[in-house]
């Protein structure tokens, strides 16, 4: 589905009305076509949650990039559009087989302070750690100057739906629990408890068969995809500096 359709009703945005009021043409004056399109994204950022949650070794909304090592220096920035780092490496010699994977690494499993002490690991075994949300420090220190000499993959912030043609990233049966939810949210903020009740169940289910809503079908599906299955989906060279 996508974000709005003002001729055929069709759109995620009339959706929430249907939801509402059972007919998607109702202009729903109190909840403006701006109010639904928030709360449509947020269901979006949420519904990237729960994949992200599911996923095995198939990577929804993957991408991957890479910077050039610098001598002596340990610590690289990363693209502010990561959400979640997947895996690291690095390359110490210039060679194309050259590549290993850097492990991360928890600061408190170094007895000592990790500042005073000098390529604890080797070239072979490297460790990585973040000393904030947009950084990683490497042990041991590059020596060499290779470009590309770090490469991290990684799953990226979604973008919100903006534009009415705009169409979800996920499966095409599932784009419905962003107006579901949108929808939710309006009969929680008016207190009608029948259709809240309703909303809740083709979401969540019941308490005893929570896989009857659409949420548990989504993260079901998404448990089970594997890298095999992603056929359309290719990772972008992206440098970053």
């Amino acid at each position: 589905m996508q974000l709005s359709d003002t001729t055929n009703y069709t759109g995620l945005i009339q959706d929430v009305v249907f939801l509402i009021t059972g007919n998607s043409a109702d202009t729903l004056a109190d909840y403006t076509a701006v109010d639904r399109k928030r709360n449509i994204n947020k269901w979006y950022q949420r519904c990237h949650a729960f994949i992200l949650e599911m996923m095995d070794d198939w990577k929804f909304h993957g991408d991957w990039a890479t910077c050039p090592t610098v001598v002596d220096r340990e610590e690289y920035t990363f693209p502010s559009s990561i959400l979640h780092i997947n895996k690291v490496e690095i390359r110490y010699d210039s060679g194309s087989n050259d590549w290993v994977e850097a492990i991360p690494l928890d600061e408190r499993a170094v007895g000592s302070a990790i500042s005073n002490e000098d390529d604890i690991f080797t070239e072979s075994s490297p460790r990585y750690w973040k000393p904030d949300e947009l950084s990683l420090v490497f042990d041991p220190i590059p020596d060499t100057a290779i470009d590309p000499g770090v490469r991290i993959w990684f799953n990226k912030e979604i973008t919100e739906l903006s534009s009415d043609a705009d169409e979800p990233v996920i499966t095409e049966p599932f784009h419905r629990i962003l107006s579901i939810g949108a929808a939710l949210d309006y009969a929680i903020s008016k207190n009608m408890t029948e259709k809240t009740s309703t909303l809740r169940r083709e979401l969540f289910g019941t308490e005893t068969h929570p896989e009857y809503g659409l949420i548990e079908q989504l993260k079901k599906f998404y448990s089970k995809r594997s890298r095999e299955k992603q056929t359309r989906i290719k990772p972008r060279f992206q440098r970053y500096k």
